[in-house]
């Protein structure tokens, strides 16, 4: 049976399309990526499926949906999570930002380019596995010892020691050899079969006779028996086993080799993206630039009670989160707040006025309040907007400034430009 001709539909990342209720797709759509990227309504037999901030490129059927983003090209979207994870930071709100599903491959334009950003990727998780370690488990061992371990095994001990020089002993090693471990050491002699530059090849390299010590013993492995679960002691190894996943799939693989512009379904959170590498560059732009202060990012703020008008008593905190704080190191006290909005207000969709009442509460919280200094940013893809003066109280104001960041630019350039904003609240 021939196969039915593949369609194209282009969408950017608020867009909608329909998809038949409880058909296939729609089962495929519903397991696999779920509320984290859609909203979904149902109307007259059918699931209307409309984005939330997402990109990328999904294949279900045969149709090839391709979600593109509003402010950036794609190839500079993978650059910004390379960003990310190279940083090595432990963000606080600790959700997957990305979601991949290596066993659906779909035609991408400069696939070649996204391949060597998920390589920069995972060598950049390697890093971060040996920063925080490797994991480890109890695995049971037999061997013949000089001395008594664990239990005797009387049936190999009568027949490997006949005259008694040994233990034939069964005991239980607590060492590298876990499933997550064995995942990742076959990953990395795939990714070495790839042209691949010498950089990433002595990376590489050096990780795999990293691997290779804790390992040494089991011989050649057989990816089918190897059965990995997530735990608190491995979560830190959740981000790449999903890549691993992506390059041990055979398909996937062959076309790599092969230098097809291939990738695999996957989607992109971008407001998260855009706050998490803002994040991450002022952060590295603080500590180089401006050495007395220090940044932190998803500060839970408890300004606002809730009140229990009958019972005549507080009830907790409206919990107030901003994206980005800096703080004075000598004392801790809050310089600057501020709060990214993934929205390109040179378009019509410009930030509303909630953006502002939002930025408000995180300043009164705080007790931003500064004659000469601007203490509130919103930061957007577009133009700069205008800076608000709040009169909080007789010669005693707040300015909320409302600046932007071109996407389209490169990572230098975007430093420059919040430099900018850093010298005009914390001063040149």
């Amino acid at each position: 049976m021939a196969n039915r001709k593949i369609k194209e539909k282009i969408l950017n990342e608020n867009s909608s399309f329909i998809i038949r209720l409880d058909s296939p797709e729609d089962r495929y759509l519903s397991k696999k990526f779920g509320g984290e990227y859609f909203t979904t309504k149902i109307d007259d037999g059918n699931k209307i499926y409309s984005l939330k901030n997402s990109i990328g490129i999904i294949k279900v059927g045969n149709m090839n949906y391709r979600f593109y983003s509003k402010v950036s090209h794609l190839v500079r979207v993978f650059s910004m999570l390379e960003k990310i994870h190279q940083s090595n930071y432990s963000f606080k709100k600790n959700k997957s930002i990305w979601s991949f599903d290596p066993k659906v491959l779909v035609d991408v334009e400069n696939g070649s380019s996204y391949i060597i950003q998920l390589i920069e990727i995972y060598i950049s998780e390697l890093w971060k596995l040996k920063r925080i370690g490797f994991s480890k488990e109890y695995n049971a061992k037999s061997e013949n010892l000089n001395y008594l371990r664990g239990r005797m095994l009387l049936s190999k001990q009568i027949r490997r020691n006949v005259v008694p020089k040994g233990f034939y002993c069964k005991y239980n090693e607590l060492n590298h050899t876990t499933p997550e471990n064995l995942i990742v050491s076959k990953t990395i002699n795939k990714i070495l079969l790839l042209p691949i530059s010498n950089k990433h090849k002595n990376e590489l390299i050096y990780f795999k006779n990293e691997f290779s010590q804790f390992i040494s013993g089991k011989g050649k492995v057989n990816l089918t028996e190897i059965k990995y679960k997530q735990n608190r002691l491995n979560k830190h190894y959740e981000t790449i086993i999903y890549l691993s996943e992506i390059f041990l799939k055979g398909k996937f693989f062959s076309t790599l080799e092969n230098g097809k512009n291939l990738l695999c379904n996957f989607l992109i959170k971008m407001d998260e993206l855009f706050e998490r590498y803002i994040f991450i560059l002022i952060k590295e732009l603080v500590e180089a630039k401006y050495p007395q202060y220090c940044v932190d990012e998803q500060v839970s703020l408890n300004f606002v009670n809730k009140y229990n008008a009958v019972l005549g008593r507080d009830k907790g905190y409206l919990n107030m989160i901003p994206d980005i704080i800096i703080f004075k190191k000598a004392n801790n006290k809050p310089i600057v707040v501020i709060d990214t909005k993934y929205i390109d207000i040179t378009n019509e969709n410009k930030l509303n006025n909630s953006a502002y009442y939002q930025m408000l509460s995180y300043m009164f919280s705080l007790h931003l309040q500064n004659n000469s200094s601007i203490t509130g940013v919103l930061l957007s893809h577009g133009t700069p907007g205008n800076t608000y003066r709040i009169n909080h109280v007789e010669n005693d104001h707040m300015y909320i400034y409302t600046e932007s960041i071109d996407l389209l630019s490169n990572e230098e350039r975007i430093k420059d430009n919040l430099i900018s904003i850093l010298d005009k609240t914390l001063g040149a």
